[in-house]
């Protein structure tokens, strides 16, 4: 917790007081200046693990309020904190993502920090957090730091990306044609889609799919079964306005399978459904490309 939030100071120190005058904010800019290089130095201390040096960052009296409204005392925090952060000699405090971020100067020797954050790359939910500079002896200290929760959003809304998906789609292919039927489950928190290969108006093979929020991985994630015996699974990745999925299976005699989908959406009523670099047991596929058709039920 300590890594994370320390690195929340740090990256909103880069951020210039958007609430300040001009000319307030010009008399502010040594003091800025400085507390932007403290913070260099404090994410480098926790990058090597530097327990003494991370203690000199905060003011004697200093606390942490973490999300769960525990007080922990700054100098039992950083008395506990990690020996070591990331691997190597280029290793580095974690990354953390900052929105809505400001600092105000709230009197010449007293700064204000707050803002959103979250873990870089991580698809949590966000945190609010807010941190108190303090001036002393001519040097910018910690002296508190907060963090609460920001409520992730409903299932429904993280996979409302996916709404575009929902109907009957139709496309032709050199083996027959794909029909595809996807609706949502009735609370929103999987999108149910059958697919089928039709020849000479006869089903030939059927596949089960369901895409919803996996909250072990914190990703969007789908499982597939067919009529042969096989099964796989894919992790979905937001691409522009579509998605792509990388996705690994078995097929019904025991041949592993690994293939990258991408969906491209034309507009409402069409979408492009490609497979690239597929491989069946490590052997080459060749990609193919399927242009579905929304269809329009009687």
């Amino acid at each position: 917790m300590l890594r994370q939030l320390g690195a929340m100071i740090l990256f909103g120190s880069w951020m210039v007081c958007a609430a300040c005058s001009p000319a307030l904010a010009a008399d502010r800019a040594a003091d800025e200046s400085e507390i932007r290089r403290t913070a260099k130095d404090y994410l480098a201390a926790l990058a090597r693990g530097d327990r003494q040096a991370l203690a000199g960052f905060w003011t004697a009296d200093g606390d942490i309020v973490d999300e769960s409204g525990r007080v922990i005392p700054a100098a039992e925090a950083t008395a506990n904190a990690p020996a070591a952060v990331g691997n190597g000699p280029a290793a580095s405090g974690p990354a953390v993502e900052l929105s809505n971020t400001r600092i105000r100067f709230l009197t010449a020797d007293v700064a204000l920090e707050d803002g959103t954050s979250r873990l870089a790359g991580s698809a949590g939910p966000e945190g609010r957090f807010s941190a108190i500079w303090v001036k002393q002896q001519g040097k910018w200290r910690l002296a508190s730091l907060r963090e609460a929760r920001i409520a992730a959003p409903p299932i429904p809304e993280r996979l409302s990306d996916l709404d575009w998906l929902e109907g009957n789609w139709q496309g032709t292919t050199a083996d027959g044609v794909v029909e595809i039927t996807a609706a949502w489950n009735p609370t929103h928190t999987f999108l149910l889609r059958d697919i089928n290969l039709v020849r000479e108006g006869q089903v030939v093979f059927h596949g089960a799919q369901r895409i919803g929020w996996d909250p072990t991985t914190r990703s969007i994630r789908s499982w597939v079964f067919d009529t042969d015996g096989g099964h796989g699974e894919g992790v979905w990745s937001k691409s522009g306005d579509g998605w792509v999925v990388e996705a690994t299976g078995v097929l019904g005699d025991g041949r592993q399978t690994r293939s990258t989908t991408v969906y491209e959406p034309r507009d409402k009523d069409h979408f492009l459904w490609k497979t690239i670099a597929a491989r069946t047991d490590g052997q080459p596929i060749a990609d193919r490309s399927i242009e579905m058709i929304r269809k329009v039920l009687d």
